[in-house]
């Protein structure tokens, strides 16, 4: 696992150098990140880590601020010497509840998933589950192999599940062997962070509007960031639910309005990295997306900015609107490095695609690109030479951008 991180840590690094020496190169700000809060603020936010890509260590919350304990053999009443079991801890939260749970594996298996739904909660008083500082706890659908899921051996409904609930932020959890999604968020301003999201068999984090595709949409403003995401697959497995690998994104953001998917890594799923889909004004910053695509009839693109977009009746509305993607890096996808897929009024500014297998930017004349680096894709763009594509590599003839290394093993 130390390893692991460590060639994570190196490649995210690697690749987001290059990047800001590029960004140097085309007169262009790294240390300014743009995020449209509502369509008509927009918030210029300096960081001082912005040359990394892709899942950040994430520091654990301070452990006096835990109000209550739970352990895969707890049964007691919720105290740090008699924990909850995971069921009774979720079944007592209250608004300001900082839980934390214990490392080592949590089995379940129910048709109604696990459920976090707490009333009441504010930005002074979220609920905070997370793994005990120093441990790892896994909540584990033990689900394994397809055959697992077609034979109906463990059934999880949605996985873990924030449903119908606001600021509840899920951090630094371990959440595999699901036979659906491994996390979905249904409500407003919850965070998930830090989380290790793998081995599941449909998508492994996926927001889902409470009130499904009807516009304007109630749910908005979650942020997904610092995860780590690979190996969700629905390949094999074609029962309407599951589709043959075309179900099983990283990151899939259904619908909604406002969320931010923010400094992920994602990777080797058997659809897309990150898919948009139905949702409105959401933010891709920062993520490292690379080898998707992986088995049955998944697309496999690293990102997919939205689609459906010319619904427009009185039960729906318009959606599949505005979703933007700055100081992304996309790789070695089985399709495209970032595809349009439908969604309309796309912005995409300072993002790398590389070895891509069927295009590095595949969007329409009228989608802004600017400042983007397509190189080594079987394809730059649909359209290379339109109006509406600003200083990226393959406009500007007068430099020539090479990276030192594609290797993502390599120290240089």
């Amino acid at each position: 696992m130390i390893q692991y991180f460590s060639r994570l840590l190196k490649r995210s690094i690697h690749y987001s150098i290059v990047l800001f020496i590029i960004s140097l190169l085309m007169y262009t700000p790294v240390d300014a990140r743009v995020i449209n809060v509502s369509p008509s603020i927009i918030l210029f936010l300096l960081e001082t880590e912005t040359l990394q890509k892709g899942a950040r260590w994430v520091p654990s919350t301070p452990i006096n601020r835990a109000t209550k304990f739970a352990s895969p053999t707890g049964t007691g009443e919720g105290s740090f010497d008699d924990p909850y079991s995971i069921q009774a801890a979720f079944s007592n939260l209250v608004p300001g509840d900082v839980l934390f749970l214990r490392g080592g594996q949590y089995d379940f298996s129910s048709l109604e998933g696990l459920n976090i739904n707490v009333t009441n909660t504010t930005q002074q008083k979220p609920v905070i589950i997370e793994s005990y500082p120093g441990e790892r706890a896994i909540i584990d659908g033990k689900n394994r192999t397809a055959q697992d899921v077609i034979d109906e051996k463990y059934l999880n409904g949605y996985g873990l599940r924030i449903n119908n609930s606001n600021f509840i932020y899920i951090r630094k959890l371990e959440i595999t062997g699901m036979n659906r999604q491994g996390l979905t968020i249904r409500g407003s301003n919850n965070i998930v962070e830090g989380n290790i999201v793998h081995g599941n068999f449909l998508t492994g984090i996926q927001i889902i509007n409470s009130n499904g595709y009807i516009t304007p949409y109630t749910d908005t403003s979650n942020v997904i960031k610092d995860n780590i995401v690979y190996h969700n697959s629905d390949a094999g497995i074609d029962d309407g639910i599951h589709s043959d690998g075309d179900h099983a994104d990283g990151i899939g953001i259904s619908s909604g309005n406002n969320n931010i998917i923010d400094h992920n890594t994602i990777y080797s799923n058997s659809d897309d990295g990150v898919d948009t889909w139905r949702s409105n004004n959401t933010r891709l910053t920062y993520n490292l997306v690379y080898d998707n695509g992986k088995g049955g009839k998944g697309a496999g693109n690293g990102f997919k900015m939205g689609g459906n977009s010319d619904v427009n009746n009185s039960q729906y509305g318009k959606n599949g609107l505005n979703s933007v993607a700055y100081h992304n890096i996309s790789y070695s996808n089985k399709a495209a490095g970032y595809q349009q897929n439908g969604g309309k009024n796309n912005t995409l500014g300072y993002n790398i695609s590389w070895n891509n297998g069927t295009v590095g930017f595949g969007f329409s004349r009228d989608i802004e690109l600017s400042h983007n680096i397509s190189i080594d894709d079987a394809r730059v763009d649909y359209y290379p030479t339109a109006v509406s594509r600003i200083n990226n590599s393959w406009n500007i003839t007068e430099k020539i951008i090479r990276f030192k290394s594609t290797d993502p093993e390599s120290d240089d």
